[in-house]
């Protein structure tokens, strides 16, 4: 029976080591989302910009196309000025000249504003292009890494789950049921360990009978609270409970 309840605790060590290797590969898609953010925030902000540069470029074009139309204007009336006959009539063609130079004048310089930004866009665009580049590169590198990781995660899983196979077929059939059951129903936690005359599935103190005969390790015996089955655990020695994935997987 001492060769049973190892198998047992073997079996609850492979339990905790799958879960937690199941429990990482679920979890790797995720471990890229910080990464896929990044480089889809990258490409926002390049598109918004390349946006704020088509509208830079609309105005520009539509007050250059005002220019143009305000210069013909002028030439009409600089020719008209010399047509004129009344000095009234020269004074008015005089203001309307002024004015519309005035206007001339303004849009210009609404062009050159206008030009400056777009360099300034231009040059936006230029660095967040980079940095779109930078982080689709860092995407795909932890793309890279995160499909090795998972690989070798997959590898230890069927390992583990092999060897918990194989470890299950040792075992009598009435300690297979019991195991099984207690597995399904104590939420992946089948076999504990003693702490402090403890058990370690529901930390309540067992009777002093009870650890004596576990201790014996002479058959399978559960605890009186939770109906785990309980192992004697050596000052030297950890329980499942407490050993990390990282040991569990040796």
């Amino acid at each position: 029976m001492e060769g049973q309840l190892r198998i047992l605790v073997t079996l609850q060590q492979l339990e905790t080591a799958i879960k937690h290797f199941e429990n990482a590969i679920a979890a790797k898609p995720r471990e890229l989302d910080p990464l896929t953010r990044a480089r889809d925030d990258a490409q926002a902000s390049v598109a918004k910009h390349r946006r704020e540069l088509d509208n830079v470029d609309k105005q520009r074009r539509q007050l250059e196309g005002e220019v143009t139309q305000e210069q013909f204007h002028l030439q009409r009336a600089q020719h008209k000025l010399l047509e004129v006959k009344t000095n009234k009539e020269y004074a008015a063609m005089v203001a309307e000249i002024e004015a519309l130079k005035e206007k001339i004048s303004g849009h210009e310089d609404k062009v050159l504003h206008l030009m400056e930004v777009t360099e300034i866009l231009k040059q936006q665009i230029h660095d967040l292009d980079q940095q779109g580049e930078q982080q689709q590169q860092r995407l795909a590198d932890g793309q890279r890494q995160n499909e090795a990781e998972l690989a070798v995660l997959q590898q230890l899983v069927s390992e583990r789950r092999q060897r918990r196979d194989d470890a299950l077929q040792q075992l009598d059939r009435p300690v297979l049921d019991m195991y099984l059951r207690l597995l399904n129903s104590r939420k992946g936690v089948a076999v504990v360990g003693i702490k402090n005359s403890a058990c370690e599935g529901c930390y309540l103190t067992l009777p002093p009978q009870l650890l004596q005969e576990v201790r014996r390790a002479d058959r399978v015996l559960t605890c009186s609270h939770c109906q785990r089955i309980l192992y004697w655990t050596r000052d030297e020695q950890q329980s499942p409970s407490e050993m990390g994935a990282s040991e569990l997987v040796r």
